[in-house]
């Protein structure tokens, strides 16, 4: 292959892997643009960061219909070609692959006591709270960011630059974005109207001093569900929902009635972000990855 073709190559991939930005800083900046009117009119009881955290996520969701629409990605490429039973059957299946999955994780959290279990929070009640909350979060955080990065980035970046370049930049985007935020919480007094680029800059300033295990862990995570997407398509974006939403529900469950052991000498095993994840679930992950690929049958491109 010539020099020529090989530099032709490359600014494609780089073309393919930066072009996800534009529409990701479209809708922050307009997030952050209508946050201070939309706090001001009080029609969602939100403080004012939810107003731009949440007006971004929002934007980003309701984008995927004209923009999908635009790019000619339709129910199949999102993964949605199936019915409500199928779907329902795959979302449960995935569930319990989610919860098992970091259920193995975690328990080997406990045997390595880099986490431990707090007797005063195993009260029934406070368990089969916390597992309602978990499970409606989890569903409602799947769904959304299944349908961002496996369905309709995934889909996309698959139409135009194959399958590898796909899940590696929808990864890495879905892994980025759970690092945007920021501890700035403008009261009603403070607010202004340039106040939502003042959290933007503060969400940028936190992503650019991520960990490297907190955005590996992330990642990996997003190349697993971007495997079970590109390798077994029959399962649907269900089944990926439902491992999601499994893995919210173990990691919220797990916090609730266990804390971090300090000191660990296996402390360095989970990151920061959570006190879950990170190099243990990393290689815990990349593993499952492995035997992915090695099971299934390579998708067409």
């Amino acid at each position: 292959m010539s020099a020529l073709a090989l530099t032709g190559k490359a600014a494609r991939l780089l073309f393919l892997f930066s072009t996800p930005f534009i529409y990701f800083a479209s809708c922050l900046l307009v997030a952050a643009a209508l946050a201070y009117p939309l706090y001001k009119l009080h029609i969602i009881p939100l403080d004012f960061h939810g107003h731009v955290s949440r007006g971004a996520y929002l934007l980003l969701v309701l984008g995927i219909y004209p923009i999908g629409r635009w790019l000619g990605i339709g129910r199949a490429e999102l993964g949605l070609s199936f019915s409500a039973s199928q779907s329902l059957r795959r979302l449960s299946s995935g569930f319990g692959w989610g919860v098992l999955m970091l259920g193995v994780h975690t328990l080997f959290l406990i045997i390595l006591d880099i986490r431990h279990i707090d007797p005063e929070r195993l009260g029934l009640k406070t368990l089969l709270d916390a597992a309602w909350k978990a499970a409606l979060v989890g569903l409602i955080l799947g769904i959304a960011e299944e349908l961002l990065f496996r369905g309709f980035l995934l889909g996309a970046l698959r139409n135009k630059g194959g399958w590898v370049i796909a899940g590696i930049t929808s990864s890495f985007y879905y892994s980025g974005l759970h690092f945007l935020s920021t501890d700035l919480r403008p009261g009603a007094e403070e607010a202004q109207w340039f106040s939502g680029f003042i959290l933007l800059d503060s969400g940028l300033k936190h992503l650019v001093g991520t960990q490297l295990d907190d955005f590996m862990a992330l990642f990996v995570c997003g190349l697993f569900l971007s495997a079970i997407r590109i390798r077994q398509p029959e399962q649907g974006l269900a089944f990926t929902i439902g491992i999601h939403t499994g893995w919210i529900f173990v990691i919220k469950i797990v916090k609730s009635f266990t804390t971090l052991t300090v000191p660990s000498p296996f402390a360095w095993l989970v990151s920061s972000f959570d006190g879950i994840i990170g190099w243990f679930s990393i290689v815990w992950i990349s593993l499952l990855i492995a035997f992915l690929l090695t099971r299934t049958r390579h998708p067409p491109r």
